[in-house]
């Protein structure tokens, strides 16, 4: 929630729907990640483990959806691939 709060006061964001959506979706990707953090752990027995599974969840999660470089550049199998993945 503070991202939120930051990001209207000191960016000016404002956003599209209404704030309690976005409030509302901000709580929900939260638990959904913790969900997932408790998952992964469970599955694992040492802490290195931990941390190859989160990294293999995250980059990939980081490189598709734009963070690294622009959707517009990526080669067309990944644009394809983003365009039919569920994030």
């Amino acid at each position: 929630m503070l991202s939120l709060i930051m990001l209207i006061l000191l960016f000016g964001t404002i956003p599209h729907q209404s704030l309690a959506l976005v409030a509302f979706v901000y709580m929900l990707q939260a638990i959904c990640g913790m969900c997932l953090g408790l998952f992964v752990t469970a599955l694992c027995r040492s802490r290195e483990q931990i941390i190859q599974i989160g990294m293999a969840i995250v980059f990939p999660t980081m490189i598709l959806s734009g963070v690294i470089w622009p959707r517009e550049s990526m080669p067309n199998s990944l644009q394809v691939g983003k365009e039919n993945a569920a994030f």
